[in-house]
């Protein structure tokens, strides 16, 4: 895995100050309207176009920053892959929504107050563990779909556990670097806009979430692009069996 590429490509791209531009563009239209429902229209477009990049990646292309060109369909593609994402949430969303139960609910009774406490606790430890198993699920599920454009994808249960076992290691490095390399834009994003005079925030920090969607993209085209050589490794090797 070349990490060091899932950063520089971005810069080597001849209109790579437009695209990011624009992505920077709809990420801020997304945050001021984050408490509508109208504000995940652009960030939906943002996610149809990282599912482009990470075909793209997948596929070797020099340049793989998509070009935003037909909307609609970067619409559709984001929406698919939203919801995908989204049910497979389902069950950490309600779990951790049980980590959060406050004790107060079951009135003044202490062992029912001791029980809402160890729920609590029960559900916390539970949502760890399913969050980091999401984490690690989510680049399999997002370089299949950007493989095949197809909902049904997202839920080929026996694909996806292989894939995720087979590659593992390359999907925690993938994963662990989109953390760090989010964290750290943000930081940046969040001193650069400061010294701004503060109103620059207001574009750097919707940047530094961009810049950094389109890190973690490609770092998953990279785990996509080596798990589908792998596939095509071991059909040559069976069929020199036969």
């Amino acid at each position: 895995m070349d990490i060091g590429k899932a950063i520089t490509f971005i810069f080597e791209d001849p209109e790579w100050l437009k695209k990011v531009a624009i992505g920077t563009g709809l990420m801020l239209v997304g945050l001021i309207f984050s408490v509508l429902l109208i504000g995940l229209i652009p960030l939906i477009v943002v996610t149809g176009y990282t599912v482009l990049l990470v075909r793209n990646v997948m596929d070797g292309v020099e340049h793989p920053l998509p070009e935003w060109e037909d909307w609609g369909d970067l619409f559709v593609r984001g929406l698919k892959l939203f919801l995908i994402l989204l049910i497979w949430a389902i069950p950490l969303i309600f779990i951790s929504l049980g980590s959060s139960l406050p004790p107060a609910l079951m009135g003044d009774d202490p062992d029912l107050q001791g029980l809402a406490t160890a729920i609590a606790v029960c559900c916390g430890c539970l949502t760890v563990i399913l969050s980091i198993a999401y984490a690690l699920i989510e680049p399999v599920i997002t370089f299949r779909f950007a493989r095949t454009n197809e909902f049904a994808s997202g839920f080929e249960f026996g694909k996806i556990f292989r894939l995720l076992g087979d590659n593992i290691i390359n999907i925690i490095i993938a994963v662990i670097v989109s953390a760090v390399v989010g964290f750290i834009l943000m930081i940046l994003g969040g001193i650069v806009g400061t010294i701004l005079l503060v109103i620059g925030l207001i574009v750097t920090i919707p940047a530094a979430g961009f810049l950094a969607t389109l890190v973690e993209a490609h770092l998953f085209g990279q785990v996509g692009r080596e798990a589908e050589a792998k596939v095509v490794k071991v059909a040559e090797e069976g069929a020199g069996i036969e």
